[in-house]
């Protein structure tokens, strides 16, 4: 298992916001319960909810498969047997297709949305671990922290377009739903790499104030995006589109990880130190609400048809449902 998991819960608590331009709107949420525990597979770590079924697809890493549950009623209904050490997940809405970075096998894991069967295995960089998709285009951006590249895929026919050279060791990767930029974390040392749409080029590499960057999520509201890990030291710079920069760090629990943000603008953010889940109103950018969770909380993700937050649990191999 990745020394990066051992090393989280020396990572500083806080949550470094990037601003684009863009309407704010969100509501103080109250906060909600966790309404189910689903056991998976050995050391699960990542998740992503399918834009198409609802269904849920959890990475376990030390059992090499993806367990898919069911979003209507909880309950897994398929083990998939990936590749080596599956490290991310995540859905296209454009074909409905899953992709698993496999970080032990250098390849990412293509499952039919429709059988949930492996129906390609694609060659990337070395050690690939975040991913993401471009719910627009179909185009998959896959970091490989091996090989500093982040591998670019079309979707439609499951091939490697371009490796575009990024920051050392790259972890994890969104794509904006406002504007299509790439966003990339690296691990060692702590930098966030903001790319643009179509071109790949470089719009701004932003340095950590300590510590590795974990995890990012783009918020489909106001554009802003939101990294956990490095360390809060009170920049507030107002960004624009063409050169993000942090504006604020948010004070959240020990550990700070995954992190997801729903279609209202509500952050989730697991710590992975504390066993809990921040919640963040995305309009204000204030704590709401903390909820227990599973022990090594690491993943994150909303399901868009149901509004439930699945929460991936490494240390008990659960999944806890907050709804």
């Amino acid at each position: 298992m990745s020394a990066r998991w051992f090393l989280v819960s020396c990572a500083a608590t806080a949550v470094a916001v990037l601003t684009a331009l863009g309407p704010g709107a969100d509501a103080m949420p109250d906060v909600p319960p966790v309404t189910a525990v689903i056991p998976v597979g050995s050391a699960p770590s990542a998740v992503a909810v399918s834009p198409v079924t609802g269904d849920v697809y959890v990475t376990s890493y030390s059992s090499d498969s993806v367990s898919v549950i069911s979003g209507t009623t909880n309950k897994v209904i398929a083990t998939i047997p990936v590749g080596s050490d599956p490290w991310s997940v995540a859905v296209s809405g454009v074909t409905g297709e899953i992709y698993v970075t496999n970080s032990g096998s250098d390849t990412v894991s293509v499952i039919s949305g429709k059988t949930n069967a492996v129906i390609d295995t694609i060659p990337v960089g070395s050690d690939p671990e975040g991913v993401a998709v471009n719910q627009g285009t179909a185009a998959v951006y896959v970091a490989n922290s091996g090989s500093n590249t982040l591998s670019v895929i079309g979707g439609y026919f499951n091939l490697v377009g371009t490796t575009v050279p990024v920051i050392a060791d790259p972890a994890a990767v969104a794509v904006s739903p406002v504007n299509g930029n790439i966003y990339v974390t690296g691990y060692n040392p702590g930098m966030l790499q903001v790319l643009k749409d179509y071109t790949d080029a470089v719009i701004s590499t932003i340095p950590a104030s300590g510590g590795g960057y974990n995890s990012v999520a783009v918020s489909p509201v106001t554009g802003e995006a939101y990294v956990s890990g490095g360390q809060g030291s009170t920049e507030y710079v107002i960004s624009n589109t063409h050169t993000p920069l942090v504006t604020a760090t948010i004070a959240v629990g020990a550990g700070p990880y995954g992190v997801a943000v729903n279609a209202s603008g509500t952050i989730y953010l697991a710590n992975r130190a504390e066993n809990t889940v921040t919640l963040i109103n995305g309009q204000t950018n204030a704590v709401t609400g903390t909820v227990a969770v599973g022990h090594d909380p690491e993943g994150v993700a909303v399901s868009p048809q149901t509004g439930d937050v699945y929460v991936v649990n490494e240390g008990d191999d659960t999944v806890s449902v907050i709804g």
